[in-house]
């Protein structure tokens, strides 16, 4: 496993950088909640991937913090809100003047939430 992802989750323990370096792990991406218990984390980190390096600086994970909350489309199915988010997401990093040619989107329907049955269809369309 190379890969590490996590949703709602308001922070990290220093220590999190080597356990997932020293497992093998290089990729850490993370959608925190939206507001609580964060500060600013999203203000700072939001869509701008960054090396976490370890205490010791021996170690490191390339980390990408979603910008989008993991509750961005709690409110409604991306069937339903799909369109209008994205494109408000789309217009806010181009205004920002995003340097990627990709985002990382999280996609819940609410805290334990089951799987969005018109996700497959809504991504073919």
């Amino acid at each position: 496993m190379t890969t590490a992802v996590t949703s709602d989750v308001p922070g990290f323990s220093w220590g999190l950088v080597s356990a997932m370096a020293q497992s093998g792990v290089k990729y850490f991406a993370t959608a925190p909640n939206s507001g609580d218990r964060i500060g600013y984390t999203l203000q700072a980190w939001g869509d701008k991937p960054f090396y976490w390096a370890s205490q010791s600086a021996k170690e490191r994970v390339l980390t990408w913090m979603a910008g989008a909350s993991y509750s961005t489309f709690h409110e409604g199915s991306l069937s339903q809100l799909g369109d209008e988010k994205i494109m408000n997401l789309m217009r806010k990093l181009e205004e920002s003047s995003y340097p990627y040619d990709m985002v990382q989107l999280p996609y819940t329907l609410g805290d334990n939430g089951g799987p969005d049955p018109t996700l497959a269809d809504f991504v073919q369309h």
